[in-house]
Formats: C-alpha cells, structure tokens, sequence
C-alpha cells in the first residue's frame, strides 16, 4: 500500500516518495525502495542515539539497542536490536487495477500470527 493508498493513515508514506523522486526523478516505488527508506530510517535513529561523536562500537551498540521499531508506521513493527523478526502482515488485493486492503481493512498490519523459523538440516 505503498503508492499512496495508505499515506492518510501513514505520513512517511508521503515522505519517501517525495525523497525518491527529488533523488531519483521517475524511479517507481517498489519494496526495494521501502526497505532501503527503513534502513536508512533505522541508520537515523541509531546516529541519534549514539551521540555527537559516534564510532563504530558505539553505532552498533545503538543499534542493538533499538528493540521496537516501525519506521514511522512505513513497516511492521520489528525488533532489530534483538534481531526478531515481525511476525505481522497485510493482505492486498487488486480492484479496478489498484491495490485495496483486505485484512486489515483500514490501517496498520495484522500482528496475532506467530514466527516459525526454518532451519535446514544437512
């Protein structure tokens, strides 16, 4: 819901793509667009929290130390510092070619599955 159709309800919708198209004019918004803007969003927060004189050290231990975070309502909540995975999603569907929600029908993502992590055997 990327393209506009959530950007009432999420404001860093608009943000991004006004960013995108001043840095790359044309360039569609796709989910390589919206991970890179969390990570760059995730990369802000962790400068922040590391103080005026950051290194290294101290940029990763901010970050270890960032256990919720959504990129302003942009994606599922997750918890980087921790490295747990978002166990939250939303269904789109298509309706005279465009992108409506299904579930949840208005806002945000639904969050009441569980993660089960896969781990091959040799």
């Amino acid at each position: 819901m990327y393209l506009g159709e959530d950007s009432a309800s999420v404001p860093e919708i608009t943000t991004m793509t006004d960013w995108l198209q001043r840095t790359h004019p044309g360039a569609p918004v796709n989910l390589f667009v919206v991970e890179a803007f969390s990570a760059g969003l995730l990369f802000q927060t962790a400068m922040s929290e590391a103080g005026p004189d950051p290194t290294q050290t101290g940029l990763a231990a901010a970050i270890r130390g960032v256990d919720s975070f959504d990129a302003d309502g942009l994606i599922t909540q997750t918890d980087p510092g921790n490295k747990v995975p978002p166990v939250c999603n939303l269904i789109a569907g298509v309706r005279d070619a465009k992108f409506i929600r299904i579930d949840p029908p208005t806002t945000g993502f639904e969050c009441n599955g569980t993660f089960h992590p896969y781990s091959a055997s040799s």
